[in-house]
């Protein structure tokens, strides 16, 4: 992210993992002063653990990503580069690496949003999304999610 902001800060949502992620967590944040990380003791499921990482955020632009490493972070400089001329820019992969349901389901759902909705754009339901935008809670007063 180097040259794209002046200040960043990085959000890791550990939803219960039940592996050493917590230490290694603990460990990367002695070196990175902007790393925040938030922890649920038990697994509270994907749209909480989305939930903790955007309501605790602190900045205007918010980008996320999953860990699963489908998604290549340094792709951002791309996305940003839209994000004074929308609210919302999202990024989807052109070759998923998802099995062969979850992109049924994922055509499924975009030609739902066509039909209904009549958007021209494509939605990825994976959970290797990734976004820019411009996003400000006022506050991060719930930062373990509803």
């Amino acid at each position: 992210m180097a040259g794209l902001f002046e200040k960043i800060e990085i959000i890791v949502v550990d939803d219960g993992s039940t592996d050493d992620t917590a230490g290694i967590l603990a460990a990367l944040r002695r070196g990175y002063d902007d790393l925040l990380i938030i922890r649920h003791a038990e697994n509270r499921g994907y749209g909480v653990a989305l939930y903790s990482g955007l309501f605790s955020a602190k900045k205007d632009l918010v980008f996320f990503t999953d860990a699963d490493r489908q998604f290549d972070p340094r792709e951002v400089r791309r996305l940003v580069t839209w994000i004074h001329d929308y609210d919302l820019v999202v990024g989807y992969q052109k070759n998923r690496a998802d099995p062969w349901h979850r992109r049924f389901n994922a055509r499924g759902w975009n030609l739902l949003v066509r039909l209904i909705l009549g958007l021209q754009v494509r939605i990825s339901i994976a959970h290797s999304n990734c976004f820019a935008a411009r996003f400000s809670t006022g506050s991060s007063s719930c930062p373990q999610g509803p």
